[in-house]
Order: structure tokens, then sequence, then C-alpha cells
């Protein structure tokens, strides 16, 4: 397996989990998030946007939401820190393909990752985010690269 094959595989077991799982979350209800994520500040649909707690108490809290067509998304998290990742699997022609698609064709290359390595993979990114218990309105998420 390349390098790269692994946060991309796991950014898209992420994605399958969360959509699986309704984006993870036990029943503790959490506070408003918003965000977005743009690319030259155009905003960017489709991105999974996944936020990651970084205190070991919130272990298996992980939760994730999707941007839409204008690059804007909402998620209700715990307050508490979070490392963020971004993740865009796309097919050759740059689309994003629909719940059909297993794990198995990134394997056979026929899906890649639209979003920079740096961003997909939760030990190099450079989001955070601190969400308060009144929750947050994070600045976007800029990939310029």
């Amino acid at each position: 397996m390349n390098r790269w094959q692994l946060p991309v595989l796991l950014s898209l077991i992420s994605a399958i989990g969360f959509v699986a799982g309704g984006c993870g979350g036990g029943g503790e209800e959490g506070v408003k998030v918003t965000g977005s994520v743009t690319l030259g500040g155009a905003g960017q649909k489709d991105v999974l946007v996944s936020f990651l707690p970084r205190d070991p108490k919130m272990a298996g809290s992980s939760k994730g939401a999707r941007t839409d067509a204008s690059g804007k998304f909402e998620i209700e998290l715990l307050p508490g820190k979070y490392g963020i990742t971004l993740s865009k699997m796309v097919d050759a022609s740059g689309n994003v393909p629909g719940p059909e698609v297993d794990a198995g064709q990134l394997l056979e290359g026929e899906l890649r990752e639209a979003m920079p390595a740096n961003f997909t993979n939760p030990e190099s990114s450079p989001l955070s985010a601190d969400i308060p218990p009144e929750g947050k309105a994070l600045e976007p998420f800029a990939v310029d690269g």
C-alpha cells in the first residue's frame, strides 16, 4: 500500500461510517457548530469535514458533516477540543460518487482524494477547533494547495 493510500482509505472508511451510523455520536446532545470549506475563496461542495476529539474521554465520538453546494456545513458537537480533517473522494471525472460506491473501488484506483494530503491525515492536518458550551461559528477552512 502506498504511503498516501492509508490516510485516503481511513478518510473513506470514516465517510462510510458517518453515513451508515448517522454521523456518529451517542445519545448526548451537542452544540451547534457551523463553518465552510473554500478553495481560492470559492465554497467547496461535498467535502466531508471530520471532527476528531482530542480528549481521550471522548474517544469514539468522532462526527462528520458534508458541505452543501455553497461549501457550508452544520453539525452538533459536544464541547471540547477537536482535530479536523477534510476529505473529498472523486472519480476519474472529478465527480463525487453516490452511496453505492464501496471501499474496494479506492484500492482498485477508481477513486482519488481531491483534498490536499495534509488536510486528510489526522496526524498532519493543520485544522483544529475548541468548541465552547454555547457552540461556535468557525472561520472558513481555506484549502489552497
